[in-house]
């Protein structure tokens, strides 16, 4: 179920409803539209991404919240998410738009004068508000997503001009040039995604769309199978040769059938294809692969081609070289480093 454009005080109601009916007691039932979080209910329970993205649009939209008060409930919500990263995109962004958004709306008012201490606190501040926006602008790189980016990179980009003003007048820790690039680079990101929602569909901003609960995803054997034989230049009798006929292979990927789990593995193997999900990462209980992981995903976000490829060089030494899984993996992010160094071209 969508929400879509719906005025405030709608809205309110409906996610004061939909948190009611999902997570008993967790609101301090008052008059409808109008409930406060309980912290003390909401740190004693296990709720899933969705339930806090629930919470979290609920508090951002519930106008009798205090701003303070309001900000620590959101604070209290990114307290209870999961470690995982695949859930943690879904509630991080949205949260540090909420919350920086506010932020930056009271900094602006502060009249620093001449004052330098002054001058350095409001600084620090904006500072803080930067590492927030960087961490999950981060986070939607390293997972793929555009859940509020847009709205992220205008408010680092908002942040950024305000410290280049700032450090214009009085000289202060950071470099101006280094503020200028970053500038730059938000510019040639909103640029991309301009020109990716115009040639594919959709809205860049969120627009105070939410969705209160998901469908599952519908993952097709099919249209996988079929696409990877054409990008291996197979014909239909060559993927078919050994344990079915071409006619399966045509109803397969025509979606007539689904065909045997036995076929299917089968095909998926000759077509060097993992048997699970295409894995995001490793599974390992190696501390230092996933170490090497996380160092990887950052270079090849930050485009360092050479540190990369240094990194995978060495994740093959120490991993499974029989896990497809991982090979697919390693294969992806060999492929963007290669992207990025400009061997391979997107075009």
């Amino acid at each position: 179920m969508m929400l879509q454009k719906k005025e405030a005080g709608e809205l309110t109601k409906i996610l004061e409803e939909a948190t009611k009916l999902t997570m008993p007691g967790v609101l301090i039932c008052q008059e409808e539209g109008s409930s406060k979080i309980d912290t003390s209910i909401l740190k004693k329970k296990v709720l899933a991404p969705l339930e806090l993205s629930i919470l979290a649009d609920y508090i951002s939209y519930q106008k009798k919240y205090e701003e303070k008060e309001r900000e620590k409930h959101l604070s209290a919500i990114l307290e209870q998410m999961p470690a995982e990263k695949e859930c943690r995109v879904l509630i991080l962004p949205k949260i540090t738009f909420f919350i920086t958004k506010k932020k930056i709306e009271e900094l602006r008012k502060i009249d620093i004068g001449e004052q330098a201490d002054k001058y350095y606190a409001l600084s620090e501040q904006y500072k803080k508000i930067l590492a927030l926006c960087n961490q999950s602008i981060e986070l939607l790189r390293d997972k793929g997503k555009m859940y509020y980016l847009w709205e992220l990179l205008h408010i680092k980009r908002e942040i950024l001009q305000i410290l280049e003003v700032m450090e214009t007048k009085k000289a202060g820790s950071i470099d101006l040039e280094y503020l200028k690039r970053s500038i730059q680079e938000i510019d040639a990101w909103c640029s991309a995604i301009v020109y990716l929602t115009k040639e594919y569909g959709g809205e860049a901003e969120q627009r105070g769309d939410m969705y209160l609960f998901q469908e599952g995803n519908v993952n097709c054997i099919n249209d996988v199978i079929a696409c990877r034989r054409k990008m291996k230049h197979m014909t239909e009798s060559e993927l078919a040769e050994g344990f079915c006929d071409v006619r399966t292979i045509k109803r397969i990927e025509k979606r007539e059938t689904n065909g045997q789990r036995e076929v299917v593995a089968n095909l998926f193997k000759k077509l060097g294809l993992s048997p699970e999900y295409q894995k995001q990462g490793f599974v390992t209980e190696q501390t230092e692969v996933k170490k090497l992981e996380n160092e990887l995903k950052k270079a090849l976000n930050m485009h360092e081609v050479n540190t990369a490829e240094k990194i995978l060089d060495r994740i093959g030494e120490i991993t499974d070289n029989e896990d497809i899984g991982a090979k697919q993996f390693q294969e992806v992010c060999l492929i963007n480093n290669a992207v990025n160094s400009g061997r391979i071209f997107t075009k």
